[in-house]
């Protein structure tokens, strides 16, 4: 079984963009997710895992809180910009984003956002897969951007 193999199988199912983000020591920090599960409503839990090699890991591992946003159909550029290394300055200049010392960043014009605390971090052989207890969820829209096949698919968020 090769790598591109499975990605193949795995792309023809649909999955919601996320961006999970936090306050690191130098300014935010963030990177995108389409790993994004619920795991459980009492007590609210949600999980995603990002690469071992993501440069944002440590600041999310360090981090007190996280921000998970749920994109928006309409928010494609967004997800190009965290899904492309070359392009990290670009991923909170614009003022969509809400930066606080407070809290952590926040984007507007998501389908939701949830806010939480990392409660176990699981490295495995490539990813650390997180799970967080969820302190606050909003919902703002009715359908949110997908990634299939290797495309995101704007536009009203279905498949």
């Amino acid at each position: 079984m090769t790598e591109t193999t499975l990605q193949r199988a795995i792309g023809v199912r649909p999955v919601g963009v996320a961006i999970v983000a936090c306050n690191g020591a130098a300014g935010p920090e963030g990177v995108l997710v389409g790993t994004l599960a619920s795991l459980s409503a009492d007590p609210p839990r949600v999980s995603f895992a990002i690469a071992r090699t993501a440069r944002p890991l440590a600041a999310l591992r360090a981090a007190p809180a996280l921000s998970i946003q749920l994109l928006a159909p309409d928010q494609v550029e967004v997800a190009v910009q965290f899904s492309d290394s070359a392009r990290t300055a670009e991923r909170f200049a614009s003022a969509d984003w809400r930066i606080t010392t407070d809290r952590p960043p926040q984007l507007n014009g998501v389908a939701a956002c949830l806010f939480g605390v990392a409660w176990q971090i699981f490295d495995t052989q490539t990813h650390a897969l997180f799970v967080v207890d969820v302190t606050g969820a909003w919902r703002f829209g009715e359908a949110s951007l997908l990634y299939k096949d290797g495309k995101f698919l704007p536009g009203d968020g279905t498949a």
